[in-house]
């Protein structure tokens, strides 16, 4: 590998970690297209410490407060305190999931890239229906909501409520969010170790179907990512110390990290305004196309 692929490679990881679109799929399509063999899942690893750079970036006065929150018994930071046990708590579920899928994923590693491509083309499908069957909750939520205001507002013989409006199913916070509700937003991250599903892109779904509003979600889903690549970047240094993963040269990895981070910070900062003001489908479209064209292309693939 050289410094341009590692920054091409980067940029598609900044990208594509934060849309909820995939990296892990787009990570092993863009090599494929452009005809560079697989790079594996060690660097890979290490452009996922570069988005993590730029989550901390992005939101290091929410990552400050709510560590000292931690620490903290007074009344004045209880939500801040709430929100980092949620974060803590829901990472439980995604760890263990993670660790059930390991074997699968290291399977699919060792595949040809052919068949890496169907595997994640199936997942960018998945993706699809996560964040699509989200959207299809939120609209008919809000739909019940609003005749059931409706409803309300006449026989107290006042007008109808407006309700809550497509694609906000909720003023609900991520701090307010219920333990049981956080633990299923964990879960859909587990799950999103499979290849060619989007980390992001399942836990804003999650996180809106539980009633999140999609702005809210998207942060939330953001913080809960933390320890978990926290977790999965010490787990595969070990790897390499103990000789089962390699990496390229320090050169290379720097390029890529640095890109990622440049590149993730700025999707960051368009990601959230965007979905606070309009709906997932226009990634539902993208994931589904992008999955359907593969399959038509690779379908001899097994």
């Amino acid at each position: 590998m050289d410094i341009l692929q590692a920054i091409v490679l980067g940029i598609v990881q900044g990208i594509t970690e934060f849309l909820p679109v995939s990296s892990s799929g787009h990570l092993v399509l863009v090599p494929s297209l452009l005809g560079w063999p697989r790079f594996g899942l060690g660097f890979d690893v290490m452009l996922h410490v570069g988005t993590l750079f730029a989550i901390a970036i992005y939101f290091w006065k929410d990552i400050v407060r709510l560590a000292k929150a931690l620490f903290s018994r007074g009344p004045g930071c209880a939500g801040d305190r709430r929100l980092a046990w949620l974060i803590i708590a829901a990472t439980v579920p995604s760890m263990i999931i993670a660790l059930a899928l390991e074997p699968f994923v290291g399977g699919v590693e060792m595949r040809p890239v052919e068949q890496q491509i169907v595997i994640s083309a199936w997942g960018l499908l998945g993706t699809a229906v996560l964040l699509g069957g989200s959207e299809v909750f939120v609209r008919l939520y809000s739909a019940k909501s609003g005749d059931a205001g409706a409803d309300d507002a006449a026989s107290k013989g006042g007008s109808p409520g407006k309700g809550l409006g497509a694609g906000d199913a909720s003023d609900v916070g991520a701090e307010s969010l219920s333990w049981e509700k956080a633990l299923m937003v964990g879960l859909a991250q587990g799950v999103a170790a499979l290849p060619g599903v989007s980390r992001a892109g399942s836990t804003i779904a999650a996180g809106q179907a539980v009633g999140m509003r999609r702005d809210e979600a998207g942060r939330f889903s953001f913080l809960l990512s933390i320890p978990i690549v926290l977790a999965a970047t010490a787990k595969h240094c070990l790897d390499i110390i103990v000789g089962k993963d390699v990496l390229p040269s320090a050169g290379v990895i720097i390029a890529g990290v640095a890109t990622t981070t440049a590149v993730g910070y700025l999707a960051i900062r368009l990601l959230l305004p965007f979905i606070k003001k309009h709906s997932l489908w226009w990634f539902v479209a993208y994931t589904a196309m992008v999955g359907v064209v593969l399959l038509l292309v690779y379908h001899g693939a097994f």
